[in-house]
């Protein structure tokens, strides 16, 4: 689709420079040019002489409809002189050129400028309209147009390709810098969206470069389908590829463009060999203000990008606050995590029963960052983690990873299992959220439970719109999780403890405890047991 606009922006500059030509050589005030094919006819600008009296100003600022409009029926393969409210493309203008004296026109149809026809109009002074000079001269120049279209698309051939990505036919970075150029984005916003695929070079160590290229092609072809006529879609090598999304409202219309790219290039592929491999991508999400050049909006994009992949992908952007959030790419509900570089990849806490017996436990939060690190290194670092608040050996170890790439195969359960083999507690609990968006990580660690190497406890109680009673009763956990967000949240709008003992209800039906992670520090130990809690994870004192 990229040779055709580049193609048919370099015909325009020829006809342009046929107008403006014979203009100048016959004296003639102004012309225009319309191209027609089966959409319609979509007309260019009124090209006004130097010479053209002061009246015809009006067509100098005169705008056309983007949208194609009916040609009509009338053909015109000879140049004649027509009225001027009979020719569709000028109807509008019909007081402006009575202003000037111009009551007809001079149209000639030109047929053979591939992949269109094309309608010359001329306006021209009385004296000189019914010159048979001027008409053979327009019909000796109408004739030879269409030939040296195509002798300069030849001659364009080589430079054309030399703006294409050889494999996929997607821009490479050359065409998408000159087309970018030549579409100024006006009154509307431009953003640009950054997109790696996750797990790329796996498929090449699996089945080969072949089945790369496959991958590659299949996903720019998903991602031609995804986006709008005017955006511009570019393969920068490698697996990487960028989106320029133009006349775009905000920035939610941008993440939902984003969302609906992700989701279609996330699907999983068939190669020719008959092997099955997933594809999935995350993104980066860059505004692009008027006046910024494309070069840095691109490696803005690409560092989102790059701190999207860093916890596990996702479609990650910059707010107007200067936070990097990174937002799921399937689930538009889903509440976006805030990434602060350079952050620890865990986060671990002393998890402490409210009654008067039992032993200390920890509570740990596996961040994204971590799910990229080989199992027995990210197991050591969770080691570290409860080392550092006097935990080395809790009771109860639970887990809660946080971010979609705890999902993919084998990831939780590699490190799963290079936990239990270092054996720092005598029970492990993974933790995982009722949202919806977190499916893939609940059936993972359903799969681990059935294994018998781990319970599973259920978090984001009371954020899931109604959903909490069936997901509870599905997943049937053996821990409930309050966190401080749900707690802060929700007791300001409902009374004081209300949240508390309505999730303590619910984790009494299944017979399973109820924990409070973080909670406000306004409220006691005292005040979660009489609430109905069992356990408390709290930061420790100085920390």
């Amino acid at each position: 689709m990229y040779r055709d606009r580049l193609t048919q922006n370099r015909s325009r500059e020829l006809v342009a420079a046929f107008l403006d030509d014979f203009l100048a050589q016959r004296g003639w005030w102004a012309a225009r040019a319309a191209w027609v094919d089966e959409r319609g006819m979509v007309i260019d600008p009124w090209r006004v002489s130097p010479a053209a009296p002061s009246a015809l100003d009006p067509l100098r600022r005169h705008t056309d409809p983007v949208d194609p409009v009916d040609p009509g029926a009338e053909r015109y393969p000879e140049p004649v002189i027509v009225p001027v409210s009979d020719v569709r493309c000028t109807r509008a203008l019909v007081d402006d050129f009575s202003a000037a004296g111009v009551d007809e026109l001079i149209v000639v149809d030109v047929a053979g400028v591939d992949p269109f026809d094309l309608r010359l109009a001329f306006a021209v002074d009385a004296a000189q309209r019914r010159s048979p000079d001027g008409i053979e001269a327009l019909r000796t120049g109408a004739a030879l147009l269409p030939t040296l279209i195509r002798q300069e698309g030849e001659r364009d051939a080589l430079r054309l390709g030399a703006l294409r990505d050889a494999l996929t036919g997607l821009l490479n970075r050359p065409g998408l810098d000159e087309l970018a150029a030549q579409r100024p984005s006006g009154s509307f916003l431009r953003a640009v969206i950054y997109l790696d695929l996750d797990g790329f070079k796996a498929v090449n160590d699996a089945h080969g470069h072949g089945a790369g290229d496959e991958v590659l092609v299949g996903t720019a072809q998903r991602l031609v389908a995804q986006v709008r006529p005017h955006d511009l879609v570019a393969r920068l090598g490698g697996d990487e590829f960028v989106i320029v999304a133009e006349q775009v409202l905000d920035e939610s219309s941008v993440v939902s463009l984003s969302q609906r790219i992700i989701g279609a290039v996330s699907h999983d592929l068939v190669l020719e060999s008959g092997a099955v491999v997933a594809v999935a991508a995350s993104a980066g999400v860059a505004l692009w203000p008027e006046g910024e050049p494309l070069e840095a909006i691109i490696a803005t994009a690409d560092g989102l990008m790059y701190e999207a992949k860093r916890i596990g992908g996702g479609i990650a952007m910059q707010d107007g606050a200067g936070r990097i959030l990174v937002r799921d790419p399937l689930d538009g509900r889903a509440v976006p995590e805030e990434v602060e570089r350079g952050r620890a990849p865990v986060r671990a806490l002393p998890l402490d029963p409210l009654g008067d017996a039992g032993e200390g436990g920890a509570h740990v939060v596996l961040r994204g960052e971590l799910c990229t690190v080989a199992a027995d290194e990210a197991a050591e670092t969770v080691l570290d983690a409860l080392r550092s608040i006097g935990r080395a050996r809790p009771t109860a170890l639970v887990l809660e990873p946080r971010g979609r790439g705890w999902a993919r195969d084998g990831v939780l359960a590699d490190l799963v299992a290079a936990i239990r083999e270092r054996r720092p507690a005598s029970r492990l609990t993974l933790l995982v959220d009722a949202q919806p968006s977190a499916i893939e990580l609940r059936l993972a660690a359903e799969e681990l439970r059935a294994l018998g190497q781990v319970s599973v406890a259920l978090g984001g109680v009371g954020a899931v719109h109604g959903g909490d009673l069936r997901m509870i009763a599905q997943v049937s956990p053996t821990l409930i999780s309050l966190d401080h967000e749900a707690v802060l949240n929700l007791t300001r709008t409902s009374p004081a403890g209300l949240v508390a003992r309505l999730a303590a209800a619910l984790a009494q039906t299944v017979d399973a405890p109820l924990l409070v992670v973080e909670p406000p520090d306004d409220i006691s130990d005292d005040t979660l047991r009489a609430w109905g809690a069992s356990a408390v994870a709290r930061t420790p004192a100085g920390a």
